[in-house]
């Protein structure tokens, strides 16, 4: 039996933290999902990537939604940011749908765990000060 293999991304309180629980948890199941599928077999590997990009639609939706609630002043960069992200995971998601994976599990392992560090660091981070200066830390 094979080791499992290390994940390409590991929770860590003092970098990934945005300080709003409800983000955070939401943070940590992307994480998880985005292990399984960079260690995923090529069998498993499509049904996990189908997962991760309905998970990654739901939570940027949710978070979409509540900038704009909470009239978050650079919700459209934020926005757009999620509309890039969605555009790039859900053209992969076509072709891993056509049998075509490499693509997918390259951008898994070598593109998302920079960008998604680097997102939630700043902008998601962001967005958590502001939804806490505005008294709606519990409304994500």
């Amino acid at each position: 039996m094979l080791a499992p293999s290390a994940p390409v991304l590991s929770w860590n309180d003092n970098t990934l933290s945005v300080n709003n629980s409800r983000m955070d948890n939401t943070h940590k199941e992307f994480i998880e999902l985005l292990n399984q599928c960079a260690n995923a077999s090529t069998d498993d590997f499509p049904a996990l990537f189908t997962e991760l990009v309905q998970h990654t639609q739901e939570h940027f939706e949710l978070e979409n939604k509540i900038m704009d609630a909470s009239e978050f002043p650079p919700t459209p960069i934020h926005q757009g940011e999620h509309a890039r992200i969605l555009t790039e995971i859900e053209t992969l998601d076509t072709q891993v749908k056509l049998g075509e994976i490499t693509a997918a599990q390259k951008y898994i392992r070598n593109y998302i765990p920079d960008w998604f560090c680097n997102h939630a660091a700043t902008m998601d981070r962001a967005l958590a000060r502001h939804l806490k200066s505005r008294g709606m830390e519990n409304s994500f």
